[in-house]
């Protein structure tokens, strides 16, 4: 799936309302597989989508849920190791600044807005488990509709700096 995020000359608070004006803008995608490549159940239908400022690259979230499996001791201040372990949106983002083919950045973000990034050299091999790229993020979760949403601001800066034309 190719998605373009649109520019957006101002940025629209940290916080996971997508009636907001600047992500009024970006078109939310369908994600509508598993990470295991299988359909994903109609009740978890999620969403994503996608904005860019002069600093910062934009990811919400819009998750379906019958049951959340979530960390009950939550700080957001800090990174929660194996995060990836629970309920989270995912994503993975190869810059043409990184120093391989098979580097790229990962970023988590949990329905409590905790968070988790690392900088992947070779997958599995070798992780910079203490590498931070500067998220913020902010999450909300609507229990009686059975969704949760989450937002990502991501630095350019983890990226080696913001983008040029034609990335």
């Amino acid at each position: 799936m190719i998605v373009r995020a649109p520019f957006c000359s101002s940025p629209p608070p940290l916080v996971a309302d997508f009636d907001q004006a600047a992500w009024r803008q970006a078109p939310p995608h369908r994600l509508s597989r598993l990470w295991s490549g299988a359909p994903a159940p109609t009740e978890l239908d999620t969403t994503a989508r996608l904005l860019w400022t002069a600093s910062h690259l934009w990811l919400g979230f819009e998750c379906g849920f019958t049951e959340l499996d979530i960390d009950a001791a939550i700080d957001t201040s800090v990174e929660r190791a194996a995060l990836w372990e629970r309920d989270v949106c995912e994503a993975f983002i190869a810059s043409p600044r990184e120093p391989g083919s098979d580097s790229y950045k990962e970023f988590e973000v949990a329905p409590t807005g905790q968070w988790c990034d690392l900088a992947v050299h070779r997958p599995r091999v070798d992780v910079e488990w203490g590498w931070h790229g500067g998220m913020d993020t902010a999450a909300t979760i609507d229990e009686d509709a059975g969704v949760w949403r989450a937002v990502m601001r991501l630095p350019f800066a983890a990226f080696g700096g913001a983008p040029a034309a034609g990335d």
